[in-house]
């Protein structure tokens, strides 16, 4: 029904949220209704496939998530977190949009959203090379390998096979670039994980250069004001 079809982005209110009456969402969930009330079985999966990639191309993160990843354990959405993924939807390929701050209190789930959004990024194919950057390169390791994960379940393995493979180097014949601190799919999005400790200039994947930055968790309890303020600029 969806497949081969090229198809809008869901419009959104004020508030970022999903516009009830967009006609895009309307078809959406329908296609969705349908898949979820097939038995279950391998011609669900399939179906459900379809509609996965129809969401991603539609920019409909909200209910992505939670037909990709059905075991994630997640709370509803906060107004603030709509307002992020009104701005993640709102990034257009080749163009540079004006950055996202979310001052947010613990336990907002913000590392977790950061995550989210950087696997369907690499599914919609929306950027090339993201840096995920936190205090150390350590601390942001166990982050990268968590969108590994991601990437790597059935549903998006089924939907999106070339972003759930890693890159398979052309002069070796080898599967490369998928450990700790890197991923690199085969459909060629790169995301490293850096740390604040470590020189990040002039860094680039064949020709791309990192067009996707993502900065998390960069203070520590140990910091003096001097880094404090060096971390600020």
């Amino acid at each position: 029904r969806w497949c081969g079809t090229s198809v809008a982005t869901v419009a959104r209110q004020a508030d970022g949220r999903v516009d009830p009456d967009c006609p895009v969402a309307l078809a959406c969930a329908e296609a969705v209704e349908d898949v979820l009330t097939m038995s279950a079985g391998p011609d669900q999966e399939r179906a459900m496939a379809d509609v996965l990639q129809v969401l991603a191309e539609a920019r409909w993160p909200e209910l992505f998530i939670p037909l990709a990843w059905p075991n994630l354990d997640l709370a509803d959405f906060a107004d603030f977190h709509y307002e992020f993924w009104a701005w993640w939807c709102s990034i257009e390929p080749g163009v540079s949009p004006e950055s996202f701050v979310g001052c947010w209190f613990r336990g907002a789930a913000k590392s977790s959203l950061l995550q989210l959004a950087l696997a369907i990024t690499a599914c919609v194919g929306l950027r090339s090379y993201a840096f995920y950057v936190g205090d150390t390169q350590d601390a942001v390791g166990d982050k990268i390998r968590f969108v590994g994960d991601l990437l790597r379940a059935p549903r998006i393995a089924a939907a999106f096979p070339l972003v759930a493979s890693p890159y398979i180097d052309p002069g070796t014949g080898m599967a490369t670039d998928w450990r700790a601190g890197r991923i690199r799919t085969a459909s060629r999005f790169t995301l490293d994980g850096l740390g604040m400790d470590q020189a990040i200039r002039g860094r680039k994947v064949g020709e791309d250069r990192p067009d996707f930055i993502v900065i998390d968790d960069i203070e520590s309890s140990t910091d003096t004001p001097y880094m404090t303020k060096k971390k600020e600029g």
